[in-house]
């Protein structure tokens, strides 16, 4: 294809981005540091975009599928096709770019049933798919490295794997790819750029954005990485002894002699290649010189961890960096290690890693320390503890063991009934200097009698009483003011949950007296002629109990 047919259809390609009053923008001022701001720069100098009227690109404004699918269809030269495989496409301006790109098999049409919402903004993981299905040939990978891969839609896997795989997509900072996030502008304009110079129609070889060694000259035994990022290419390899890579990655490497690595990008267009030497020194073949020769000791640039409380059975990430000729070890558990790189953990218990970098004029240790959270489930069976009912009829006390705990107001026969629950656990299992992450107490509301929504509220009982005795209006039981309020619903079965995390820390560390709580009705006076009472199952099924759910760790 001739330059000029090339650049006639980036021209069709990217037109789609812009409103359709586009004037040229030479300066786009507004993507001046934007992540994008590379590629759409090297679109323009080429011609093929522009900006809005008032000379912005809007980088972050969305795009639509027909929008897109506009762009695809002017990528690959398609012309508008007649009918409609969509039922919404039909009589949309888009309808013929669309179905051309449905006969050219570019969309998935088992991934969006009768309707294509033409309109609705395109996402990440739909661009995805599009872009790869364009290049028409599917390499095979698997590897999904977002933390958030599990949010991919049933169908998509492949296709973002595959897209990762070949340079056209990459995550955020914080490891995800927010598969069902709306694309913007600048990200449908870079993933479509990628793939077009994968194709070879920018006329374009591979541009290799960086190549580089952390380290240049290394004592023989001693490793340096090398990283590399390279946009546009269909195979990138490094040579010697490392062979075929990603388009962005990097690798430790370890040279008995010095050695000039080549990485080479190549694409339908061409290819690039850009070196790096790393020099090796015989450590023992030093010649000191004659002033003397002092090694320097080496330095830790770095040493963190991801997580520093960490939940029981979980793993945390310790990250490191070390300057200088050094052996590097991080205890316990692990011992020699690189002088960069991760290791994820798991400890059982509260850890401090330390790790500890030497050489022949020194060392020098760094420590990070790793809380590991515990979890424990308060949940005491039927009538064994304080979990118990408490009833009050027309001013009277009753006290009892019942199936339910109960909580609200009703009214019979012109007297007015009452319902409170008082509940205390015994929390003497947590030790007294345990740092209390977080601690919910939960009720499942098994039923609700007749039809009133309202708030229960939780209160702190704040001095000893007799449950067996003490009545509930000649003294003050508990806090005036509540722990806080959760709604009720009628009908409704659910968990209802108080955050109780500074009350439960200061119980177990003992500078407040566990006298237990007492959950009544926010407003007890505010009745009608309905039942307003919450049921939590007592007794039915252990597993729907009232429960203090209490996480923490020792420091």
């Amino acid at each position: 294809m001739k330059t000029m047919n090339k650049l006639f259809i980036i021209g069709i390609l990217f037109a789609v981005l812009l409103i359709p009053s586009a004037v040229l923008a030479a300066e786009l001022p507004d993507l001046t540091g934007h992540w994008a701001e590379g590629d759409v720069r090297e679109l323009v100098a080429m011609g093929a975009i522009s900006g809005y009227p008032d000379g912005t690109y809007r980088p972050q404004n969305t795009i639509t599928r027909a929008e897109f699918s506009s762009v695809m269809g002017g990528a690959l030269g398609l012309a508008d096709l007649p009918n409609a495989t969509f039922a919404d496409t039909a009589g949309h301006w888009g309808e013929g770019r669309i179905e051309a790109l449905v006969q050219a098999g570019v969309i998935d049409t088992a991934l969006y049933g009768q309707n294509y919402n033409p309109n609705g903004a395109i996402t990440r993981e739909e661009i995805a798919m599009m872009t790869v299905r364009m290049l028409g040939t599917m390499t095979g990978a698997t590897d999904i490295p977002f933390i958030d891969n599990d949010q991919i839609g049933a169908g998509y896997h492949g296709y973002v794997a595959e897209a990762y795989g070949r340079g056209i997509i990459r995550g955020y900072p914080d490891d995800t790819f927010r598969p069902k996030g709306n694309a913007t502008r600048a990200e449908a304009a870079v993933m479509a750029v990628r793939a077009l110079r994968i194709l070879g129609m920018t006329d374009e070889v591979p541009t290799i954005v960086s190549f580089t060694a952390d380290f240049e000259s290394i004592f023989a035994g001693s490793t340096a990485t090398l990283g590399w990022e390279v946009t546009g290419a269909t195979a990138i390899a490094i040579a010697p002894n490392v062979g075929a890579v990603s388009p962005y990655g990097s690798v430790e490497v370890s040279p008995a002699a010095t050695t000039t690595y080549t990485l080479t990008a190549t694409n339908n267009t061409g290819s690039a290649t850009a070196q790096v030497t790393i020099d090796v020194t015989p450590f023992g073949g030093i010649i000191p010189p004659p002033n003397g020769f002092i090694l320097p000791p080496p330095s830790i640039a770095s040493f963190t961890v991801d997580r520093e409380i960490l939940p029981q059975g979980q793993t945390a990430t310790l990250s490191w960096e070390v300057s200088g000729v050094a052996a590097v070890t991080i205890a316990p558990g692990i011992g020699e290690v690189s002088t960069t790189g991760t290791r994820a953990v798991s400890p059982a218990e509260t850890t401090t890693y330390t790790l500890t970098a030497s050489n022949a004029s020194g060392s020098v240790s760094e420590t990070v320390k790793i809380s590991v959270a515990r979890q424990v489930v308060i949940q005491p069976g039927p009538g064994v503890g304080m979990d118990t009912f408490v009833f009050n009829y027309s001013q009277s006390k009753n006290y009892g063991t019942r199936k339910d705990l109960q909580v609200g107001t009703d009214k019979h026969i012109g007297m007015h009934f009452t319902a409170r629950a008082l509940l205390q656990y015994d929390l003497s299992s947590i030790p007294q200097n345990a740092v209390i992450v977080s601690a919910d107490l939960s009720l499942y509301q098994h039923r609700n009698v007749d039809g009133e929504a309202f708030n229960v509220s939780a209160h702190q009982i704040i001095t000893p009483w007799d449950y067996l005795m003490a009545t509930w209006n000649n003294q003050p039981h508990y806090a005036k003011t509540a722990l806080g309020t959760k709604s009720v619903t009628p009908g409704v079965t659910q968990w209802v949950s108080w955050n109780i995390r500074s009350l439960v820390q200061d119980w177990v560390s003992g500078s407040t007296d566990n006298h237990g709580l007492v959950l009544k009705k926010a407003n007890e006076l505010a009745y009608t002629q309905y039942s307003a009472i919450f049921f939590s199952s007592r007794a039915d099924s252990p597993g729907v109990r009232p429960r203090l759910d209490i996480t923490y760790y020792l420091p």
